[in-house]
């Protein structure tokens, strides 16, 4: 009998989270928080939810999967965003970055709520969006 070796995909959660004592090699559950934005949008599952759970810099997130990102109130230092299809909701989180803020011209739909951007004047500040539909809410 031959043995074979099969590789499953990896596991993916419906929300997972992000601290600034995370670890970038933990699954990204509350009681084990990713420390990138990159790193908790792997192990995300499609549609799912990412919070912040305290002020952090979680650096850039490069996506095609459709997602939200909850800051419950929180910063997140240097964190430009780019996503190239589906649709991204950012919601309670202050974004503070030296970057700009870029959405993929394929993206479909973004959707802020109670969201601020800011940028020094050396970095930019453009929210550059490309997209079909922009909905904010203040």
């Amino acid at each position: 009998m031959t043995a074979i070796a099969v590789s499953l995909p990896a596991a993916t959660l419906p929300r997972t989270f992000v601290a600034h004592n995370g670890n970038a090699g933990d699954d990204c559950s509350r009681a084990h928080p990713c420390l990138t934005f990159s790193g908790a949008a792997v192990n995300t599952s499609s549609g799912g939810e990412i919070d912040v759970l305290d002020s952090g810099e979680y650096g850039p997130l490069t996506t095609s999967q459709d997602l939200t990102i909850d800051g419950l109130g929180n910063i997140a230092v240097g964190s430009n965003i780019t996503a190239d299809v589906g649709n991204l909701t950012m919601r309670n989180i202050k974004m503070e970055s030296t970057g700009i803020l870029i959405l993929g011209s394929t993206f479909s739909k973004l959707r802020l709520e109670h969201v601020v951007i800011r940028a020094d004047t050396t970095g930019g500040g453009n929210l550059d969006t490309g997209v079909k539909t922009v909905t904010r809410l203040c």
